[in-house]
């Protein structure tokens, strides 16, 4: 069981060699075509034999109850911050499955768009204002949104 979940989380990893799953999903996915999802406990052993194993590595998202992110084959960098905190950033794949929601993803209405600005771009202001003291914008003092660094993307 160990090995299927090893190359059920490779097979899902993407580039960031990290996937972000409950166990419940992690079952379904490991379950070969018209069987039972693998049960969750059997899922944490292989967890813990992989880990044991060092063959991933478990990361914390939040709390005690939080997510965890399971990393592939890859170190996570570590850094520190005044208040001598530690954090990791790496990416991952993160996997929903529709069995765990409240609510059924079919039927959801579209999110609303943030409206974003790439570098370089101008906002351009539009539309009716009222009188003082709700006065439009003061010509040179408009409002700029935050742009987008295309490295973080």
């Amino acid at each position: 069981m160990a090995a299927r979940l090893a190359h059920t989380l490779v097979a899902h990893m993407g580039d960031g060699n990290a996937v972000v799953a409950s166990q419940g999903t992690l079952g379904e996915l490991m379950a070969r075509p018209g069987e039972k999802p693998v049960h969750r406990n059997t899922v944490r052993k292989a967890i813990q034999k992989l880990e044991a194993e060092r063959w991933i590595e478990v990361v914390q998202v939040g709390g005690k109850g939080g997510a965890l992110a399971y990393v592939i084959n890859d170190r996570v960098a570590w850094g520190q911050h005044r208040d001598k905190l530690r954090y990791s950033r790496f990416s991952a794949q993160v996997i929903a499955s529709e069995n765990e929601q409240n609510v059924p993803l079919e039927g959801r209405p579209p999110l609303r768009q943030i409206p974003t600005l790439m570098r370089g771009e101008e906002q351009i202001p539009h539309g009716d204002h009222d009188e003082p003291p709700s006065q439009g914008l003061i010509e040179g003092f408009e409002p700029d949104l935050p742009t987008r660094d295309p490295e973080w993307e």
